[in-house]
């Protein structure tokens, strides 16, 4: 089976009834990046939250029957005693640091190495950059419909999940490898004094942590083993996720509005670009809202298989009856450690610039070539795909307004990598072309190595 359908099925075989899962996906693992999955859960584990409005920040251990236990909650103070500025980035910043842990002596063979060895998952909504700037959320900000304010307040703008436990799928091995993980609290590490809470992450003991680690990995090889055996069906078709009906927030007369005062500003020399976005509503058939894990899956399956990409995302959480379903082709930002120079390297690497690849022939026999296989397609169609679909690729490589949206990105990254850069920026790949499911699109690749006392929060 191809590497979206072992990720489907492990994700199925471990969390498939789960009502909080987290799973980081791999669907389409490119050559260079993108070949680890995450498969966790939210269940059992403590979720850190954080609204802008009120710059509430609350701490809860979520259930398998879509509960919260609160376990700490405080509206986050404008300085510290020493008078530094308090933000979420800077208070998050000091719980990452008390909470690195490094996998136990249980964990399943295959650990060391992996770019993920558990940690934090979740993610940051767009409003946080207000944060980053001690902005406060604009009062022109459209407010949602009337009917769905409660489903768009349950939301935080920033939820991070503490992952102790997990399973790893490594895609760029060959052949793919499982890895079970599992963290252990620090023996005898003294009590926080401002997050006590953090004495309960991990596993009381080795031995525990040990014994979760092999039940996985007991689960993964009896699956494994069975479907060697016996290849299993195809996976059940997701033609049965119910369509989404999209309806944008912004009507077409208010969002035409926003456009022509976007153009205003640009003419006033008020900005040199903007990009304007919007929101979309989605409810099911009957305007029935997505309310349980299997029913956001299923569309998630849906779109992962339209547009598979190696940088997927489901998160649910139950409790709010909310999560984050999600398809990129970009990843934004990572930070490695460098061994060999003793240090940590940032790497951004944004996309400006798409095009649609070409339509690959079907399967099957084709009167024009005299081509009459029906288990494979036409040979002369295939080499024709392949050059329309090179002509596409060399056309948004060498498009003007296309290199320079690319070139502007890059250089507002660059900028900011300056920011938190021992040394200088590079560039080691400009304006290149990679190619996924359905599009092809230009990347280009910024890397720095980062200073000592820049801590990966104020990195992001």
């Amino acid at each position: 089976m191809d590497a979206a359908e072992l990720g489907e099925r492990l994700q199925a075989l471990l969390h498939g009834d789960d009502p909080m899962p987290l799973w980081l996906d791999s669907a389409k693992p490119a050559a260079h990046d993108g070949s680890l999955s995450v498969l966790a859960s939210g269940c059992g584990a403590l979720t850190v939250r954080y609204r802008l409005a009120g710059r509430r920040v609350s701490v809860a251990r979520l259930g398998r029957q879509c509960t919260a236990e609160p376990v700490f909650a405080a509206r986050l103070p404008a300085t510290d005693a020493r008078g530094d500025t308090v933000s979420f980035w800077t208070w998050m910043q000091d719980v990452y640091d008390h909470t690195r842990a490094a996998p136990s002596s249980g964990s399943s063979s295959g650990a060391r190495g992996l770019r993920f060895q558990g940690g934090w998952i979740g993610y940051f909504a767009y409003e946080m950059k207000d944060e980053c700037f001690g902005m406060t959320p604009p009062a022109h900000a459209p407010a949602p419909p009337e009917e769905d304010n409660d489903a768009a307040q349950r939301m935080p703008d920033a939820q991070l999940t503490f992952v102790d436990r997990c399973v790893v799928l490594d895609l760029g091995r060959s052949p793919p490898r499982a890895t079970a993980l599992a963290l252990v609290a620090r023996p005898g590490a003294a009590p926080n004094a401002d997050h006590p809470w953090l004495s309960t992450l991990g596993f009381g003991s080795a031995q525990l942590a040990a014994a979760w680690a092999q039940e996985q990995a007991g689960r993964i090889r009896a699956w494994a083993a069975a479907a060697a055996a016996a290849p299993p069906a195809a996976p059940p078709g997701e033609a049965e996720a119910p369509a989404l009906r999209l309806r944008p927030v912004l009507p077409r007369d208010e969002y035409l509005g926003a456009i022509a005062r976007a153009k205003q500003q640009i003419a006033r020399g008020e900005s040199y670009e903007i990009c304007l976005t919007t929101q979309f509503r989605a409810t099911l058939s009957g305007e029935q809202a997505i309310t349980t894990a299997q029913q956001m899956r299923r569309q998630y399956m849906r779109m992962r298989q339209a547009s598979p990409a190696p940088h997927g995302a489901l998160l649910w959480y139950g409790d709010l009856e909310a999560g984050v379903a999600s398809c990129s082709p970009e990843r934004f930002l990572s930070i490695a450690p460098d061994a060999a120079a003793g240090a940590r390297t940032v790497e951004m690497k944004p996309i400006k610039g798409t095009a649609r690849r070409a339509p690959p022939p079907p399967r099957g026999p084709c009167a024009a070539h005299g081509h009459a296989s029906l288990a494979a397609a036409c040979a002369q169609c295939r080499a024709q795909w392949a050059a329309d679909d090179a002509r596409r690729a060399h056309a948004l490589q060498t498009d003007v307004k296309e290199r320079a949206e690319n070139l502007m990105i890059v250089d507002l990254v660059r900028h900011d990598l300056g920011s938190v850069a021992d040394g200088c920026v590079e560039v080691p790949r400009l304006m290149h072309i990679e190619s996924f499911a359905a599009v092809h699109q230009m990347v280009t690749t910024v890397r720095a190595r980062v200073r000592p006392q820049a801590g990966n929060l104020a990195v992001l």
